[in-house]
């Protein structure tokens, strides 16, 4: 299971700029479920549909640019949601 939940170049999910981003948000704090609509939420309403430079970019960088393509939203809504949780992500099928 473990290296299913490694990170990766695309998915580097302890990235600086998530954690202020879930601290900010407080999304910790949440239950599980409801932090799973938060960044369902996120993704979807404050990650701008745009196309990105490259489709095997880091999901910090999706979230810096502020925009991504269906792609790189997904894998911004993986990031966030193990870098919340560090738990599988087929447990959480609104997230892929």
């Amino acid at each position: 299971m473990d290296k299913y939940l490694a990170e990766t170049n695309i998915l580097d999910y302890r990235h600086p700029r998530l954690v202020k981003l879930i601290e900010a948000r407080q999304w910790e704090n949440l239950p599980e479920y409801d932090r799973i609509g938060a960044v369902y939420d996120f993704v979807q309403n404050e990650i701008a549909f745009g196309y990105n430079v490259m489709d095997d970019i880091p999901a910090s960088r999706v979230l810096r640019d502020g925009y991504g393509q269906c792609n790189t939203k997904v894998t911004e809504g993986r990031n966030l949601w193990l870098s919340l949780c560090s738990c599988p992500q087929q447990h959480c099928p609104q997230l892929g």
